[in-house]
């Protein structure tokens, strides 16, 4: 048997949907599981932005007999029916469950719920979106859906702290240029801001490093990144938890803030910088570092092989047809263009 896992995207652009896809296949690769990833609509294109060792397969050129695929949900319901019409076995991970509608497309409801129904796992990324998926398509068996959390390695180093409010532009634009606009008056000129939008990984890691505070934008995500590693970074974190940061949303290190609240938003960023200017020493706190442990321990590769191991266990239970036929995937170019 073999995992491949699907991408939509052709861009090398950062996205940390596509970073936890490339670091599940690398993982099951040293699991001694051949697994690989592949760009649906241009699968010449390898991601460079991060640093990976995850095999890439060449040709968009699938074995019935052996052959699992695993699709995102934003292209569940053309790569779905696909996969029907030409008897291959398939899983869909929904890393959003705000994103399950795109995927429809152009497919009636009854057509996309039956590329769920028949779909032989559901993959999920955090708890908020394995509710998200039970309660949509409530009849699909619970013990189907498996939840695999993201791999998040420490990526702290010794760089000294500057006075310095990292965030992400491409996460809610508007509330981000507004908050920061608001805030010019707020702070004591010792405190920068630095967008880390469309910085590679190296970049990014310099910055949250760099950085005393991160502010998250996250809106309506199955389970944000940035947040977490900039609480590694051993930054403080205020903001929005996109309903799937809930999870690890939490004091002391993180500060929740209702989505919209702007007064809120700059209130405590306002409260958190003094804090700091006050005490520079205030990120060696026992709670803090213990909070940080825990999070490292939860998303570590350790438990990330656990997860995949369980959702292995569960495709091997598969009835693959013996019938060995390839079946080659024609690009469409308008879904070529959508999912650019």
């Amino acid at each position: 048997m073999r995992i491949i896992y699907l991408l939509p995207t052709h861009n090398n652009k950062p996205s940390g949907g596509i970073k936890v896809i490339y670091q599940h296949a690398e993982i099951l690769t040293t699991m001694g599981i051949e697994a690989s990833v592949l760009h649906l609509y241009k699968p010449s294109f390898y991601c460079t932005w991060f640093e990976n060792n995850t095999i890439k397969k060449k040709m968009a050129v699938f074995d019935v007999s052996q052959d699992f695929l695993v699709i995102p949900e934003v292209l569940a319901g053309d790569i779905g029916s696909f996969c029907l019409k030409n008897n291959l076995k398939y899983g869909i991970f929904v890393q959003n469950g705000y994103l399950i509608q795109k995927g429809k497309n152009k497919k009636t409801n009854s057509e996309f719920f039956e590329v769920y129904k028949k779909a032989e796992i559901i993959l999920v990324i955090s708890e908020e979106v394995k509710k998200t998926v039970k309660f949509i398509f409530s009849s699909f068996e619970n013990e189907r859906i498996i939840r695999i959390r993201p791999y998040i390695k420490d990526l702290s180093n010794s760089l000294k702290k500057s006075f310095l409010i990292s965030y992400m532009s491409r996460k809610l634009n508007d509330h981000s240029k507004n908050i920061i606009f608001l805030l010019k008056n707020k702070l004591s000129t010792n405190w920068k801001f630095i967008d880390i939008n469309n910085y590679s990984e190296k970049q990014t890691i310099h910055f949250l490093n760099r950085s005393r505070v991160f502010l998250s934008f996250s809106d309506q995500e199955g389970l944000g990144l940035p947040p977490i590693e900039a609480a590694i970074c051993n930054n403080l974190v205020i903001g929005y938890t996109g309903r799937g940061g809930d999870e690890y949303f939490k004091l002391p290190i993180f500060y929740k803030v209702e989505y919209g609240n702007i007064i809120e938003f700059i209130s405590k960023i306002e409260f958190t910088c003094q804090t700091i200017e006050n005490n520079l020493n205030f990120f060696n706190d026992d709670n803090i570092n213990n909070q940080k442990n825990k999070l490292l321990s939860y998303y570590s590769s350790f438990e990330v092989e656990k997860d995949l191991a369980n959702f292995y266990n569960l495709l091997k239970q598969i009835k693959f047809p013996k019938d060995n036929t390839k079946i080659k995937f024609s690009t469409n170019p308008i879904l070529n263009f959508f999912y650019n």
